[in-house]
């Protein structure tokens, strides 16, 4: 799927392999375009947590003999740059979704734990900016023909909107098969609907069941950011694992969208 489609999504558990499927997908990358230049801009919350994913992926094709020809040309562990003997340069650099400068239109954009703040949780205002400079600014950035792939983690269970109503995320795709397959659907998000074109499964993975007062519950990883009211009456981010028993959880309401299904009148 990764390499049939051009903008992707992985959506998986903790410790499923995702940014793993990144790397061999960059590797797979190198060995298919030996006779053009590829400029990859590879985007994590901070520069330093993309160098570092850039450093697993030098490590992963140093230990691999099929790259043994395509040689090495900087000595910074947390940049690749790489020239076939063709000529060709294949450049990957690591950058901070709020610190990369505009004006860049590389070949390839990768998102990998841009929601992910290593030294703390960050809050609702920092979510909301990068949000919007994902879809206002990096959608947009990649050459025209280039590729978008993000990586994201969420469970079967979670509950989305779609045209149609509210329906359970694991119903777009068969999720009992493993890997990836196309699908369709817009998905209601934080710019209203945008169409979601590939869905992702790797299995099964350690979860947390968070349940409501109104009956509604969340199956979700340990690290999902959830909005929660602390006591001072003011919203704050906090990842699952973290959240309390009498603590406030936010649901979204009000969208004034309205699904086309239609039940039996003694069950409304």
């Amino acid at each position: 799927m990764l390499q049939k489609s051009r903008n992707t999504c992985i959506l998986a558990p903790r410790k499923h392999s995702k940014s793993n499927t990144i790397y061999s997908w960059l590797l797979w990358k190198n060995m298919r375009e030996l006779d053009r230049n590829l400029e990859i801009i590879y985007l994590s919350y901070k520069k330093e947590l993309a160098a570092y994913h850039l450093k697993r992926y030098k490590g992963m094709k140093e230990r691999n003999e099929f790259f043994n020809e395509m040689r090495d040309i900087t000595n910074a562990e947390g940049i690749a740059k790489y020239q076939w003997p063709t000529g060709a340069k294949h450049i990957i650099e690591p950058e901070g979704i709020l610190s990369f400068k505009r004006g860049r239109h590389p070949d390839i954009i990768i998102l990998d734990d841009v929601l992910a703040d290593p030294t703390t949780m960050m809050d609702l205002g920092v979510i909301e900016k990068i949000n919007q400079r994902v879809f206002e600014e990096v959608v947009s950035m990649a050459k025209e023909g280039g590729e978008i792939k993000i990586i994201g983690c969420v469970n079967t269970e979670t509950l989305i909107l779609i045209p149609k109503g509210i329906t359970r995320i694991g119903d777009l795709s068969d999720h009992k098969l493993l890997g990836y397959c196309n699908i369709k659907e817009k998905v209601y998000g934080i710019q209203g609907f945008n169409e979601a074109t590939s869905f992702y499964s790797k299995g099964q993975g350690k979860g947390y069941i968070l349940r409501v007062a109104n009956g509604l519950s969340l199956h979700c990883s340990e690290e999902h950011p959830l909005l929660t009211l602390n006591s001072e009456g003011i919203q704050e981010w906090k990842m699952a694992k973290d959240i309390q028993e009498g603590e406030f959880l936010a649901i979204q309401f009000g969208q004034e969208i309205f699904g086309n299904k239609t039940i039996e009148a003694d069950k409304a």
